[in-house]
């Protein structure tokens, strides 16, 4: 399985790239990148390559993302991914892309679950406290 983060700030690098070097060296994913809008400065090293979001062209598999903007940017890039949009972090309008068929949802802990539900009337298809054991759930999500 293929993973990818996509970013426009570094604030999650460090939970992201703990979460990728566990789930390689469980050899649950084969390959994981982060892809940034622009260039940044990061806080650590990430356990995985980091690219500028110009690469994107070239991703499939499953990407994830924590901003709307960047899912719409995301969508008109790459061709052969299952998008994520990683609610709880922002405060967006979810209403706009909730009836989209393409989109999946990750929620950000029990709080953002029940503001999830109660703004859509749906469950999402994953529950994760600050990307702990994310990847590991898409995999047995991706396998069931």
């Amino acid at each position: 399985m293929n993973i990818g983060f996509y970013l426009s700030t570094p604030r999650h690098i460090e939970s992201i790239s703990n979460e990728v070097a566990n789930s390689l060296s469980k050899g649950v994913i084969k390959d994981a990148a982060i892809f940034m809008d622009g260039s940044m400065e990061m806080p650590s090293k990430p356990s995985c390559a980091v690219y500028n979001a110009c690469d994107l062209w070239s991703f499939h598999g499953h990407l994830i993302t924590t901003e709307l903007a960047l899912v719409e940017k995301a969508r008109s890039i790459v061709n052969h991914i299952n998008m994520y949009y990683y609610f709880g972090f922002e405060r967006p309008n979810v209403l706009s892309i909730v009836t989209s068929k393409d989109l999946k949802f990750i929620v950000n802990g029990k709080e953002a679950f029940d503001e999830f539900k109660r703004i859509t009337n749906r469950e999402p298809e994953l529950v994760s406290e600050e990307y702990e054991n994310v990847i590991f759930n898409i995999w047995d999500k991706a396998n069931e």
